[in-house]
């Protein structure tokens, strides 16, 4: 986390609470944090395959569920701290308990369909949106065709009472953040910084367009044909599903795993930013789960293509197989090295100043952040405890005024100044003494 809020006297982060609380849930019961990530990130493959069983067939859930594994997209971000991954376990959740709730008009499905995609509203806002907006459609137009029969009606009103107290919680810690249920914490971080189109990001001068949503959507869309399988066409694999031939209830599966990939990315498109790259097109993450059917089920309609062998076009399906398995091979061989090192690399310059820190501080400490490596803005003020009594606390510099009261809040303290040297290309500390702190306090440090 590198953004914070401080509100009566009590450090919260920019965001909601319901992944940092899984975080800390599985910190608690396994003693690491990685627990939450890891578990989610399992359960998740097993979700495609159940998912998969439930839709397109038993072989499609298994491939589904294969190709998530071997997606760079998805490796590489599910061993992170970040909370996309928690977003695709609840959404895969809501897709299973939603197909299996329609089929039953089930009143316990409901419920735990509307939890699930209540979390996920929680956790990402956009996202969640941008996934279920077909699945409301769908679920609005079956309400008006069949109201008199309710075939479905038992489902869609424990589901809407299922996602009710999610609701209730992401209001009750907007208003303990910010004062109102209706401003999420990063809104009242920054108030400039807002989906939609005009002027945001005060200090950035920057106003958001369609056109400037629409190049973030290829820049994205781009990165993605690439992180989706490692491979340089990637995309090629979801091109089959519209040629080749199928069944009408194939055909309707297919309409709409493509409305939801369109209907996210539309969602997107409000949004300012494409994200850091380092792991991919990040704030698509939770693509992975209709482009994983859509390419199983590309592959399976090939591979039965091609054992017509009577047909012209057999010839072409085997090629078209081998083409893909030797794509994926060489991605193997080439874009997971180079991609994990650079991040093992990038990983390591985070750390570097909370290692030296960590090293040369003599705790309790605060240390004041003076100046950031020129293109490392990732690493920040990390604090872990709300109520800001850690033997080391992080805090940025604004000079001496603010410096002053920071002291004066925390005293008992030894006072560091970290800051990049761009000449030597590292992070130096500097121990604030009594012989130097007056003249720190008085001098804003240049």
């Amino acid at each position: 986390m590198n953004t914070f809020i401080i509100t009566k006297d009590m450090l919260t982060g920019k965001y909601t609470i319901g992944y940092p609380a899984l975080l800390a849930a599985g910190k608690w019961l396994t003693g690491t944090f990685y627990a939450a990530p890891l578990l989610m990130a399992l359960l998740t493959v097993w979700l495609f395959f159940l998912i998969g069983k439930e839709t397109y067939g038993k072989e499609a859930g298994v491939l589904a569920a294969i190709l998530l594994c071997a997606s760079p997209l998805f490796l590489f971000n599910a061993s992170t701290f970040l909370s996309h991954t928690s977003s695709l376990f609840f959404l895969s959740f809501f897709t299973w308990s939603f197909i299996k709730g329609m089929r039953q008009n089930s009143a316990f499905w409901g419920v735990i369909s509307g939890l699930a995609i209540g979390m996920a509203f929680h956790i990402r806002q956009l996202s969640a949106v941008g996934f279920a907006f077909p699945f409301v459609i769908w679920l609005t137009v079956r309400l008006l065709k069949n109201k008199s029969e309710g075939s479905a009606n038992k489902f869609i009103a424990f589901c809407v009472a299922g996602f009710i107290p999610c609701v209730f919680l992401t209001a009750w810690y907007n208003r303990l953040v910010s004062g109102s249920p209706l401003v999420f914490p990063f809104n009242h971080y920054d108030p400039t910084e807002r989906l939609g189109f005009g002027a945001m990001l005060q200090d950035l001068r920057y106003t958001h367009t369609p056109l400037k949503g629409f190049q973030n959507l290829l820049v994205s869309a781009a990165r993605l044909n690439l992180w989706f399988l490692g491979m340089p066409a990637s995309f090629l694999l979801l091109l089959p599903v519209l040629f080749l031939p199928k069944t009408k209830e194939q055909a309707r599966k297919d309409k709409f795993c493509w409305l939801v990939v369109a209907s996210y990315c539309a969602a997107y498109i409000l949004y300012y930013s494409p994200g850091v790259p380092d792991t991919g097109p990040i704030y698509y993450f939770e693509l992975l789960l209709p482009l994983c059917f859509i390419a199983a089920e590309s592959l399976l309609r090939i591979a039965a293509y091609a054992r017509q062998e009577n047909d012209i076009g057999y010839k072409y399906s085997r090629i078209a197989l081998a083409f893909f398995t030797i794509s994926l091979l060489l991605g193997f061989a080439t874009f997971y090295p180079e991609k994990a090192l650079h991040i093992a690399s990038m990983t390591d310059k985070i750390k570097e100043p909370y290692d030296l820190v960590n090293k040369e501080a003599q705790q309790p400490a605060i240390v004041f952040i003076h100046s950031l490596p020129q293109a490392g803005w990732v690493y920040g003020y990390r604090n872990t405890d709300p109520y800001l009594k850690a033997p080391l606390l992080f805090c940025r510099d604004l000079g001496a005024e603010k410096n002053s009261e920071v002291i004066q809040k925390f005293p008992n303290r030894h006072y560091y100044l970290l800051a990049y040297d761009s000449q030597k290309a590292r992070s130096e500390l500097t121990q604030i003494t009594q012989n130097n702190i007056d003249n720190f306090l008085q001098t804003k440090l240049e």
